[in-house]
């Protein structure tokens, strides 16, 4: 059975602040990687969105970590 992630599991996993829910997200994003996961196109779009406006994170860092999530998982339309 495949499943996909939310993006604030994502967010949570880019936030480079030491607090727990960067080592939950962290660790499940590492877990998903090695399971059945896909992300979808919606999840990565709404990551570097709340990634570059809310979070101030820079563009080209945003891309960095889309980038290595579409390295370590297949990625689909949605559903």
């Amino acid at each position: 059975m495949k499943f996909t992630l939310d993006t604030y599991i994502l967010v949570y996993a880019a936030n480079r602040q030491t607090d727990p829910r960067h080592a939950a997200g962290t660790s499940l994003v590492f877990r998903a990687a090695s399971a059945d996961c896909v992300l979808t196109l919606q999840c990565l779009g709404e990551f570097f969105n709340v990634a570059t406006r809310r979070q101030r994170v820079a563009p080209e860092q945003a891309q960095a970590f889309v980038d290595s999530c579409r390295t370590a998982f297949l990625v689909v339309a949605g559903k």
